[in-house]
């Protein structure tokens, strides 16, 4: 799956044989990695990271 991003910052979904979406936390001036399970369609995974942005950027 190609890099998102959003207003704010740059994310890599990958997808993966698991039940939760995890988002982990991204370096200074990198991308955030972000697992999804195998089923989850990249707009639900942009709004979730999108909604969790506040927590990203602490």
């Amino acid at each position: 799956m190609p890099n998102m991003q959003t207003w704010i910052i740059k994310f890599r979904p990958k997808r993966k044989p698991i039940k939760n979406l995890h988002i982990n936390m991204p370096p200074p001036d990198g991308q955030a990695p972000v697992l999804a399970p195998e089923n989850t369609t990249a707009i639900a995974i942009w709004m979730t990271v999108f909604s969790r942005i506040a927590w990203i950027k602490k």
